[in-house]
């Protein structure tokens, strides 16, 4: 066919059909890429933004913010238009080449598909994706305005496809109703790969890191590695003069002790300071408020959800036979995450990691096995101990004795002090001259 022939033809309806077809083409692959980019824009929000938008003055921003307090709707609306939207185009697409096939030949429909396919995905996938990632709040509102007006046409499909399909699916696969309600939970590792993001993102300052990363290890960190052991505990015998009682309490300090019967396993409650003082002249047995006990196994994100629950902040922790192995406050859990906090009342004491010279640290048998291995860069070896005393006397097998020695990667433990069958004080060595505490002083 000639040039001239085609303009010819081109004044006949049956032309003006196809530029029709190719202008609702046009519109269709805008559309397609509307609803691509705003699933990308919505779903990329941080809950700060909407939070923001939520109290914003613009009614988009307000509308876009209440698409996502249902978000399986909104993916759902949004999927369901995008879904009809491409639905159409190749209809569209087909209706248009196969009307083309007797001027152009039977190329056309083939190339026409092919054709179509590479548009949806550059210009109705790609593009829209890589702009609604980079753009994503200035286009938030023209999302919004596109998926809601969607969503109200598309409402009587949805609701439908939602009893008949979703709803059952749902229940089935995982035996529990798709409504929004059921909300992803964030796990440790995710919380994690976050705060490495921040190390390049700079969202948080670095004491700010320090204390998320410690909140998040409490997952793992067990009562037993923070608790005060049975030995160190300040305890009184139900059968001694309770004068005996007053003094403990005025040289200790404590506002709260346990009381025992007969062994320190049969404890009978607490007896606070003011209420022993307050009421000299009351049984000691009548003053005494009860005990609550936890397992040491568990870990001090339990332990925390424990001490809210009950509200407390004290509690006894017992081993897998019953008998008392030591006490865990809520103080012990704070200093987990943001370090030792200072006590006027606290007799002083020798630090637990002191550094003497730059290859070499005094420590104490009572050091935290969680906190050193952190501190040292040591993996850990065992879950059986939980001071580093426990650690050389698991590592030699035997009660250990005042000289010594236990090797561990890099590091050289030798005992320097006994205090009756424990170790009270360890020289720690670097063998290589590298690594170490960095805060220890």
């Amino acid at each position: 066919m000639s040039f001239c022939a085609i303009i010819a033809a081109s004044e006949t309806p049956a032309t003006l059909g196809w530029l029709w077809q190719g202008v609702l083409l046009i519109v269709l692959v805008c559309l397609s890429g509307l609803f691509s980019g705003s699933e990308s824009v919505l779903f990329s929000l941080s809950q700060h933004q909407l939070d923001q938008y939520r109290r914003s003055s613009n009614p988009l921003r307000r509308a876009a913010a209440a698409l996502m307090r249902a978000p399986k709707r909104t993916l759902m609306t949004i999927l369901l238009g995008n879904t009809t939207v491409n639905v159409l185009l190749f209809a569209v697409t087909y209706v248009l080449s196969h009307s083309l096939e007797p001027q152009l030949g039977w190329w056309v429909t083939p190339v026409s598909a092919a054709f179509s396919i590479l548009v949806v995905l550059v210009g109705g996938e790609v593009i829209p994706k890589v702009l609604a990632v980079s753009l994503a709040d200035r286009l938030a509102p023209i999302s919004a305005a596109v998926v809601s007006a969607a969503a109200v046409v598309l409402t009587p499909i949805n609701v439908v496809l939602n009893l008949v399909f979703i709803e059952p699916l749902t229940r089935l696969l995982f035996g529990h109703k798709g409504g929004e309600s059921h909300v992803h939970r964030i796990t440790t590792d995710e919380l994690k790969s976050l705060l490495e993001l921040n190390a390049h993102r700079g969202w948080f300052t670095r004491t700010e890191d320090l204390y998320l990363r410690e909140a998040i290890d409490l997952h793992d960190l067990k009562v037993g590695d923070i608790m005060t052991p049975r030995v160190e505990m300040q305890a009184f015998d139900i059968a001694r003069p309770v004068e005996e009682l007053r003094q403990m309490m005025r040289a200790t300090r404590l506002t709260k002790i346990p009381v025992y019967e007969g062994s320190i396993d049969n404890i009978l409650g607490w007896i606070y300071a003011k209420v022993l003082f307050f009421e000299p002249d009351r049984p000691l047995r009548e003053l005494l408020t009860p005990v609550r006990f936890v397992p040491q196994v568990i870990s001090c994100e339990q332990l925390l959800k424990h001490f809210r629950d009950t509200r407390s902040q004290i509690a006894i922790v017992v081993d897998e036979f019953g008998g008392v192995a030591g006490l865990v406050t809520l103080e012990d859990v704070i200093e987990e995450i943001v370090g030792d906090i200072y006590d006027p009342e606290d007799q002083p004491d020798e630090p637990e990691l002191q550094r003497v010279s730059d290859t070499e640290y005094d420590v104490s048998g009572r050091l935290s096995l969680h906190y050193w291995a952190e501190t040292f860069g040591i993996a850990r070896l065992t879950n059986k101990v939980a001071t580093v005393g426990g650690l050389v006397m698991h590592e030699l097998g035997r009660t250990p004795s005042v000289g010594d020695v236990v090797r561990i990667a890099n590091l050289e433990l030798r005992v320097t002090r006994m205090r009756g069958w424990r170790v009270e004080r360890l020289r720690l060595r670097l063998l290589d001259g590298e690594g170490g505490a960095e805060d220890a002083t």
